[in-house]
């Protein structure tokens, strides 16, 4: 027999050997839990780092941006994935997209109140993205306790072994290793190819019946900006003409009337011809991409495009001509 074979000592019992074995895998989950989430606060105020590429959104990156906040003005983007981009290279300012509240009024009101008057002041402009699925009371909720304390339970307790995964890419990334995107300090998303397609096809069944049942918190939301006389750009997502098509003219018209409503203007631009009708300007079947972006905010007129409750008929009548009536 080797001489460095490993065997059990018969005075030793199983039991203990299964201890041991359980305690060191548990003191490697320990180790790499440490490791995972060591990475993820870095370029925040626990670990701070300038220009650090991360690839997750958090509560102690949005308590980082708010304290950015206090400091200096800027814009700030309210949405979802779909203005994830949405970056001082579009706008031409100083931009913190708070993308990790994502776009529940509800929980974009929530933040908004929390803020002290000097955060409040600093505010030049609020960009929010008004998304169909964010309008459905419940939805996504997000922890808005920027506590370490908060982070670091809801980090246990969501632990995963994909969380490594992240914080090996994270290292890799900013260590100069290609990645298809990245997400800024300032919480804005940057893709390595702006101009990425992935091409798409319209699911066989889509989801027509979003309650919008949360306008009314739409509303109270808006109330609150003009009582602080924070301006404010409302929204829609960009989607290709195929996708807009396939929820049919009584969703749009619902979604389309339903804002004008509760807003009193916003921007209608779930269909802009030009960028609707090619999808070379999409990441996928609902995500525009660095070329749709382009288009959409440095080469649109958005004025023609506007919803007041007067005007909201109108718009829907020149959707259902372009769409679905040829």
């Amino acid at each position: 027999m080797s001489p460095y074979a490993v065997t059990i000592n018969p005075k030793i019992g199983y039991r203990r050997y299964g201890t041991i074995a359980m305690a060191g895998a548990a003191a490697m989950l320990v180790l790499l839990f440490v490791f995972a989430e060591g990475v993820s606060l870095i370029g925040t105020d626990a670990v701070p780092a300038r220009n650090w590429r991360r690839l997750d959104s958090h509560q102690m990156l949005l308590r980082h941006q708010l304290n950015t906040l206090r400091e200096s003005p800027h814009v700030v983007v309210f949405g979802t994935s779909r203005n994830n981009m949405l970056s001082p290279a579009y706008l031409n300012r100083p931009v913190l997209n708070l993308n990790y509240v994502y776009g529940t009024p509800r929980e974009i009101l929530k933040c908004l109140r929390a803020l002290d008057p000097r955060q409040i002041r600093n505010i030049e402009k609020i960009y929010m993205l008004v998304d169909y699925h964010t309008l459905e009371k419940g939805r996504y909720p997000r922890e808005l306790d920027l506590s370490f304390f908060a982070y670091a339970r809801d980090a246990f307790r969501n632990f995963t072994l994909h969380r490594v995964r992240v914080a090996l890419n994270t290292l890799a990334i900013n260590l100069g290793m290609p990645y298809p995107y990245y997400v800024s300090g300032d919480g804005y998303v940057v893709p390595a190819s702006a101009d990425a397609s992935t091409g798409f096809e319209v699911a066989q069944r889509f989801d027509r019946n979003f309650r919008l049942d949360a306008a009314d918190e739409l509303k109270e939301l808006n109330g609150f900006l003009q009582q602080n006389k924070i301006p404010a750009v409302f929204y829609t997502p960009t989607l290709p003409t195929e996708i807009v098509q396939a929820f049919g003219e009584e969703f749009i018209s619902r979604f389309t009337r339903a804002l004008a409503d509760a807003l009193g203007g916003y921007y209608q631009l779930i269909y802009v011809p030009d960028i609707s009708g090619n999808a070379r300007n999409f990441s996928d079947d609902s995500h525009l991409n660095g070329a749709g972006y382009r288009k959409l905010h440095l080469e649109t007129d958005w004025a023609k495009y506007l919803v007041t409750p007067a005007s909201a008929d109108e718009r829907v009548a020149q959707l259902k001509a372009a769409l679905w009536r040829k």
